[in-house]
């Protein structure tokens, strides 16, 4: 029992005990030093799923957040498939903005500093799109009644 919390923090230990000694290109960033993203990434793991609570709903004030995280944890893996996906259809949808009258050469500045914010922008909705399309064959993959947009916790199927 007391395993798991005690070694998580030697292994996180040696993650930054190795990227403090063999820095990357950009000195002690973690994404460019794999061992130490692993080292470290594995004992902050173990830490997380020895506290995480069991909860059926969010407590407090963070219940106001439930259906969003119950949509989010039952798709997610529509949601990291498709995402990428949703970025780069954000891009010929913006496109047209150059187009208008007086954007460009006049203020190609100003639309390309807004170009990140609008692509975040319009990716929601198009990740909403994706997971009304294909985010139900998750729950088929799971044994679990299709639904297009979960809020609810899904009870699983009696389908074997």
């Amino acid at each position: 029992a007391y395993i798991p919390p005690s070694l998580a923090p030697l292994f996180m230990a040696f993650g930054l005990w190795w990227a403090a000694t063999h820095p990357g290109p950009d000195g002690m960033d973690l994404g460019d030093i794999p061992l130490a993203q692993a080292f470290w990434s594995f004992g902050f793991c173990v830490l997380l799923l020895r506290i995480s609570p069991q909860w059926d709903r969010l407590p407090g004030r963070l219940a106001r957040y439930d259906k969003l995280v119950t949509l989010a944890n039952s798709r997610a893996v529509t949601i990291y498939l498709w995402h990428e996906m949703a970025l780069v259809a954000s891009i010929p949808l913006l496109d047209p903005l150059w187009k208008i009258p007086g954007v460009w050469p006049d203020h190609a500045d100003l639309l390309t500093s807004l170009y990140p914010p609008l692509m975040f922008l319009l990716v929601w909705p198009l990740l909403a799109l994706f997971i009304v399309a294909v985010g139900w064959a998750e729950d088929v993959a799971a044994k679990r009644r299709p639904r297009l947009w979960p809020t609810r916790p899904a009870k699983r199927s009696r389908r074997v």
